[in-house]
């Protein structure tokens, strides 16, 4: 099975709980998915989780976190009311009156 590509789905060792991609060692691959550092497999070459001995990949040296995506937002468009009109122009309201409370207070 050497040679072939398999999708991991590990970010972190079980092993050692260290992230695969911020450790100087050595990364292993098993066809299942799991990733190890190969100090933590030992000679055995094992996937621990899932106890299969069959379809590890040899070292891989360039694998890298994808990162997320940040969620899409919808485009915000005004109401179609306001699409009509002209915004350029500002128009000013009637100015407020407010009584005056000095004294009730």
């Amino acid at each position: 099975d050497s040679g072939r590509a398999c999708a991991s789905n590990s970010t972190v060792c079980p092993v050692c709980r260290l992230v695969l991609t911020q450790c100087t060692d050595y990364t292993v691959f098993f066809g299942c998915g799991h990733g190890y550092h190969s100090q933590c497999l030992g000679e055995r070459k094992l996937c621990y989780k899932c106890l299969n001995d069959k379809g590890w990949a040899p070292v891989a040296t360039n694998y890298a976190v994808p990162s997320p995506r940040p969620p899409e937002r919808p485009q915000i468009l005004p109401p179609a009311f306001m699409r009509q009109r002209d915004l350029a122009t500002l128009r000013l309201g009637a100015p407020t009156v407010l009584p005056d409370l000095e004294g009730i207070f």
